[in-house]
C-alpha cells in the first residue's frame, strides 16, 4: 500500500468527527454568504454523515419468512488498558445477546467475564496474540482457534444450530493497520476465503 493510500485509509476512520466539524463550518459559510464554499461543504458533510446515519436507521426485515433470529454483540475490551469490568458485564446483561465476540481479551478479562456472565456457558478464548473470545448462550457444535498471517493472529471458527439451521461464525480482530497494511489485508483475505468456502450461512 502506498504512503498516500495509507494516509487516506487512516483519514477515513474519522467520518463522525468530520461530519460534526462541518456543522459550525457550514454555519459560518452561510453567515458569510459564501455560497460556493457552502455548497462544497454540504457535499463534504453529506459524504461523511450519510454512512453514519444509515447505521442508526431501523433495518428492513428480509423478504419472505424469517427462519431464525440471532442477536450478536461485538466488543473491543481494550485489553489491559480497560478495567471497567462491571460496566461491560452490565451492558452485556442489558443487551442480552445470544452470542458475543470479545476482542483484545486478556486472562484477567476472561476470568471476570466467566464469573460475571455465567449464562454464557459455551466459550472459546485465546488471550495471546491480540486476544479473541467467543461467548454463547447456545451450544456450540464445534469451535476451534486458527492461527494465520505473519504474526500468528488468532481467529475463532464456531459452528452452532440457530433454530433448526447450522450457522458458522468467524470471529477475528485484524492487526492495527498502522505500518502493517499488508498483514492486515492478508488477514481479511484469508478470512474471506474461508467464509466463502463455508456451506453454512
Amino acid at each position: 500500500c502506498s504512503l498516500a493510500g495509507q494516509a487516506f485509509e487512516l483519514a477515513s476512520h474519522f467520518r463522525y468527527v468530520y461530519a460534526i466539524a462541518f456543522i459550525p463550518c457550514l454555519s459560518a459559510l452561510a453567515l458569510l454568504r459564501y455560497w460556493k464554499g457552502f455548497a462544497i461543504g454540504c457535499i463534504c458533510f453529506a459524504v461523511n454523515a450519510i454512512p453514519m446515519v444509515e447505521m442508526y436507521l431501523p433495518q428492513k426485515a428480509p423478504e419472505g419468512k424469517v427462519l431464525a433470529q440471532l442477536s450478536v454483540l461485538q466488543f473491543n475490551l481494550w485489553g489491559p488498558k480497560n478495567t471497567h469490568y462491571d460496566k461491560v458485564i452490565a451492558l452485556v446483561k442489558e443487551k442480552s445477546p445470544d452470542v458475543i465476540g470479545f476482542s483484545e481479551i486478556t486472562e484477567i478479562w476472561e476470568k471476570a467475564l466467566i464469573k460475571g456472565l455465567p449464562e454464557y456457558n459455551y466459550r472459546t478464548v485465546e488471550t495471546r496474540y491480540g486476544g479473541v473470545g467467543f461467548f454463547s448462550k447456545l451450544p456450540l457444535l464445534a469451535s476451534q482457534i486458527q492461527y494465520y498471517g505473519e504474526i500468528k493472529r488468532p481467529r475463532i471458527e464456531a459452528h452452532m444450530i440457530v433454530g433448526k439451521y447450522p450457522v458458522t461464525f468467524v470471529f477475528m480482530h485484524p492487526v492495527i493497520p498502522k505500518h502493517m497494511y499488508g498483514v492486515r489485508n492478508g488477514e481479511l483475505i484469508t478470512a474471506g476465503d474461508y467464509a466463502g468456502r463455508c456451506e453454512d450461512p
